[in-house]
């Protein structure tokens, strides 16, 4: 993977970001959701408690993050400099969100949804922030 150009890192990601969400619909995240956003608002109360969403609402939700993603692969692969730039930022709220789900499971000790497939967010948005940044001191 260290050879691989930028827009295949990005492509990388969003193909990670698409198993991410598989195995979170399949592993029943949404479930999660009230007691995690509640734990969460407990440490910093500006956080909202969130109501489930229900598996429909949750699923369609994935499909529509992996289907933006998805859709600016084509402009990541032209070099178009805003579509750079976007992704970057997709790379680094990708980092946080494998981060997230790896934490639960940490603090957790045992499996938490999305943990599994949250190691592919972040080593490719590891590896197309790193490779991003070098790309621009060039």
């Amino acid at each position: 993977m260290k050879n691989l150009s930028l827009p295949w890192l990005y492509y990388g990601l969003a193909l990670a970001q698409a198993l991410h969400s598989t195995e979170e619909v399949l592993t029943r995240l949404w479930a999660w959701m009230p007691r995690v956003s509640e734990a969460w608002h407990r440490q910093l109360d500006w956080i909202p408690v969130m109501q489930g969403m229900g598996e429909t609402n949750f699923a369609v939700a994935n499909l529509l993050i992996v289907t933006g993603l998805l859709a600016l692969t084509p402009f990541v692969f032209e070099r178009r400099s805003w579509a750079l730039n976007l992704a970057f930022w997709i790379a680094i709220t990708e980092i946080v969100n494998g981060s997230a789900h790896l934490a639960a499971a940490l603090a957790l000790r045992s499996y938490f949804p999305g943990a599994l497939a949250g190691l592919g967010l972040i080593v490719f948005g590891l590896l197309y922030v790193r490779r991003s940044r070098a790309e621009s001191k060039v």
